[in-house]
């Protein structure tokens, strides 16, 4: 029981830091629409960051807050 009590805690506490956080999504683009490859995308104030793919799409989990 006490097992099953501690796998609980452990899944709770995981599950609550995902929830803590969201994905932002985009797309670099230059002035013609097109996408930009290897654009560096950066959470301002952070260490958190991306590189653009191919079509200039990036996604990015960030804190909530």
């Amino acid at each position: 029981m006490r097992k099953f009590l501690c796998f609980l805690l452990g899944f709770f506490c995981l599950a609550a830091t995902s929830w803590a956080q969201k994905t932002v999504t985009g797309r670099v683009t230059d002035e013609n629409g097109k996408g930009i490859e290897g654009a560096s995308i950066k959470v301002k104030g952070s260490q958190l960051g991306t590189v653009s793919k191919f079509d200039g799409s990036f996604s990015l989990a960030v804190p909530a807050t």
